[in-house]
């Protein structure tokens, strides 16, 4: 298809959807939500969406695993366990395919012998083959029998830890204790292996370009700025579409990187390992590849991933082995992580945390939710938790307050105290909380200071999975649209924001907006981050991402555009999405602009709570007000709007 035809197609296209759909779309929000089936929300702005596409390809599609069965008088029988111990795998020598052979050992968790542990992944698979244990069978999926194979040593026993094997899965009681003393196992291990699975034929491509990106983090070429296609050649990289890149990012989107039971066996581990059938890397220069990917920005071009990988690295660095830290903390930095039982969202970083909860796997998810965040708030005394919640939308919980995060479910937008640090926002002062919790109503202390008047449309990334719009129109020109999407709301954004002709702070209104574009946050030191230096960057975002897509034109967006503009755009791009992803611009009835949920509306008001850092959007329901989620409202951020004399009871459910 010529560049004309795409043109002519991809304009009346994008134009009626653009015009026509998304605004309508945008009006019917909440009766679409309403009817939404659960399987769809699920997939709908998945951040594991390439874990998926890459199942089939790593060859871990489970659909047709059938579950082996072992006759009863054959199966191995676990023994009730002293308290305060474990049980530690001895793998015998083998190799190749032959039978697993293994004995299995109760031990004191305070006098533990040199021994390994397994960080893996469950999987969705049933148990599919054997191994041996004390002459006895017991059923492990394919999985672990192949981690098995590649660790066991052809002439000496190697001592091991693994969950699935160690505990006893079938007794809940044990499961619920044992949990406990997680933290002590992986602290006491001499080395934690990280098996992310089996060979494939995109494990060595990657390895080797790993080890190429490790030559380029040391090059003396290494531009000071984010990395550019046509830096690659001097930094001795393959050029972007080299297929090497595509099997780096299988290697970053293995199952194991979506468990939330990694967090706590890295940060507590003494020395880690990755493992990829025979392939292996330390565990710090593997994470250390992966910030250096992400620094430079090198991803908008490559398409790897690495966000998953860097995230671990990030929370395993800031966990100190031997000081427990904040639950709260934790659960933002690991919304994104999927776990078998939804409970082990709050359980798995039990051992981490300093806060006393009991595991109860007996117990339903909502109220292992409602309990943990109760308690989150009571031991804080401060409201920030309620930053976590996301909109309601996304719930996986049936009946779930409104002001209890959904830790189950991976966040669509980022929460505003992990973007608002430069400057910090104080919106209600040096107030302090004032609240109650009785059942599922938080009672706090607060105001409503204003009204939701005018909304933008909902800023979402829309992957391009290869759909049915890839395979008429080409991939590019598949990507070219959902560009155009993104360019139209970002100018629905700057027409709801242009409608004000002046801003109760002063301010010009385009200063404003440049500024509720990054939620307020500096881009470098006051000096240098400037009302003008904001407009010039500004442009240059906007010349890039959004200008080549109004008259919905096909350009080359490299085009004329220096290396340091190219860089300058893709930074302001990059703090934009930071800030406003799944969320909408809006302005309130007083003239202020702001960011809020996606599941705003008009009519929503904006209330400040004691204790709150940020105000928050709320929606009431006869006396009673349900919580939408935090917002971003330039000029109020730092206490311009606070008045505690009228504060009064509110109440959420």
């Amino acid at each position: 298809m010529s560049k004309e035809a795409r043109e002519r197609l991809a304009t009346k296209s994008v134009q009626f959807h653009l015009d026509h759909v998304m605004p309508t779309f945008d009006r019917l929000g909440s009766a679409i939500r309403a009817q939404a089936p659960a399987s769809w929300k699920a997939g709908f702005l998945d951040q594991n969406f390439k874990h998926k596409r890459y199942r089939d390809r790593l060859g871990t599609n489970e659909k047709n695993v059938k579950k082996i069965s072992i006759k009863d008088d054959l199966a191995y029988k676990y023994s009730a366990l002293p308290e305060n111990s474990i049980r530690v795998l001895t793998v015998l020598p083998g190799s190749g395919n032959s039978s697993i052979e293994t004995t299995l050992t109760p031990h004191s968790i305070k006098e533990l012998h040199e021994f390994d542990a397994l960080s893996y992944t469950w999987g969705l698979a049933p148990p599919s083959q054997t191994i041996t244990i004390d002459g006895k069978l017991l059923a492990v999926t394919l999985n672990l029998g192949n981690a098995l194979r590649q660790m066991r040593q052809a002439e000496n026993p190697r001592r091991l830890w693994i969950d699935a094997i160690c505990i006893n899965q079938m007794d809940m009681d044990e499961r619920s204790y044992q949990v406990t003393l997680m933290r002590e196992v992986y602290m006491a291990a001499s080395l934690v292996v990280v098996w992310i699975g089996t060979e494939t034929a995109d494990t060595v491509p990657a390895f080797d370009l790993m080890r190429k990106l490790a030559e380029a983090k040391a090059s003396p070429n290494l531009p000071q700025r984010p990395i550019l296609p046509q830096d690659l050649a001097a930094l001795n990289l393959p050029p972007s579409d080299d297929p090497s890149w595509e099997s780096l990012d299988t290697i970053y989107w293995r199952p194991w990187y979506t468990r939330v039971w990694i967090v706590q066996e890295i940060s507590l581990a003494k020395k880690a390992v990755v493992l990829c059938g025979s392939q292996s890397i330390g565990w710090a220069e593997f994470g250390d590849l992966a910030v250096f990917q992400s620094r430079h920005l090198m991803g908008r071009f490559t398409g790897v991933d690495p966000a998953r990988l860097e995230s671990l690295v990030r929370i395993s660095n800031e966990i100190n082995r031997e000081v427990k830290v904040e639950l709260g903390r934790l659960l933002f930095y690991t919304r994104s992580f999927l776990a078998t039982n939804p409970r082990d969202h709050i359980y798995a970083l039990l051992g981490l945390s300093e806060l006393q909860i009991v595991p109860n796997y007996k117990a339903p998810v909502r109220d292992v939710l409602v309990e943990a965040t109760s308690e989150l708030l009571r031991a804080a005394g401060n409201i920030h938790l309620l930053t976590g919640v996301s909109d309601s939308f996304w719930s996986a919980v049936e009946g779930l307050p409104t002001w209890v995060p959904d830790w189950t479910t991976p966040v669509r937008a980022p929460e505003l105290l992990t973007v608002l640090t430069n400057p910090y926002p104080r919106a209600t002062g040096e107030t302090t909380a004032q609240f109650s919790i009785a059942g599922d109503v938080l009672s706090m202390e607060g105001a409503v200071i204003d009204t939701v008047e005018d909304i933008a449309s909902a800023l979402h990334i829309v992957h391009n999975k290869g759909g049915i719009g890839a395979k008429l129109l080409g991939k590019a020109t598949s990507q070219e649209i959902l560009d155009m999407d993104k360019a139209k709301r970002l100018l629905s954004w700057e027409r709801v924001a242009l409608r004000l002709a002046t801003y109760p702070t002063g301010d010009t209104v385009e200063t404003v907006l440049h500024q509720t574009l990054t939620a307020g946050q500096r881009l470098g030191e006051p000096d240098y981050d400037t009302p003008d230096a904001r407009s010039q960057w500004y442009a240059a975002f906007r010349s890039r991402w959004v200008q080549p897509f109004e008259k919905f034109k096909f350009e080359d967006m490299s085009s004329g555009t220096s290396d340091d503009n190219a860089a300058v755009a893709a930074g302001f791009d990059q703090a934009l999405w930071n800030s406003c992803l799944g969320r909408r611009l809006f302005v309130t009835k007083k003239g202020y602009m702001g960011i809020a949920p996606s599941s705003t509306t008009r009519g929503d008001q904006v209330a400040l709570f004691a204790g709150g850092v940020t105000p928050y959007i709320i929606r009431k329901v006869k006396t009673r007000f349900r919580f939408v989620g935090d917002c971003y409202v330039h000029g109020i951020m730092h206490g311009e709007a606070l008045d505690a004399s009228s504060f009064g009871t509110l109440d959420l459910v």
